[in-house]
């Protein structure tokens, strides 16, 4: 049984180090094109009382699980906030609006995803 537990302390050590050298990984002298910034449309600000956050564990076809929800579902939810004139906002933006009070669009929501797998 102890062997089980230095094994998995080992290969978790493993794909630590193997994570961290792809971000010390030079960079390329290969120049790719600039991609144009989106047209984006003027959005009124305010500071609102609260932000609603919404947050999903998984979007897929998962049958039984409570955490999983259908994706013509989570469309639905998505075009309903577009149809009601929600805007989303990052992180950082709800983190300066609960820090300093500072202003986000008017309607605002967070989508937060609570894990970091390749199927989120």
């Amino acid at each position: 049984m102890k062997k089980i537990y230095i094994f998995c302390a080992l290969l978790i050590g493993l794909v630590v180090i193997i994570a961290g050298c792809s971000f010390g990984a030079a960079p390329t002298t290969e120049s790719k094109p600039e991609a144009k910034a989106p047209v984006q449309e003027k959005v009124a600000t305010a500071v609102p009382k609260g932000i609603p956050v919404l947050m999903y564990h998984k979007i897929g076809p998962d049958k039984d699980n409570d955490a999983v929800l259908r994706e013509d579902l989570f469309l639905a939810q998505m075009k309903f906030l577009k149809d009601k004139g929600f805007h989303p906002i990052t992180m950082e933006q709800l983190y300066d609006y609960v820090t300093s009070g500072k202003a986000v669009p008017v309607k605002p929501v967070v989508l937060t995803f609570d894990d970091g797998y390749a199927d989120t």
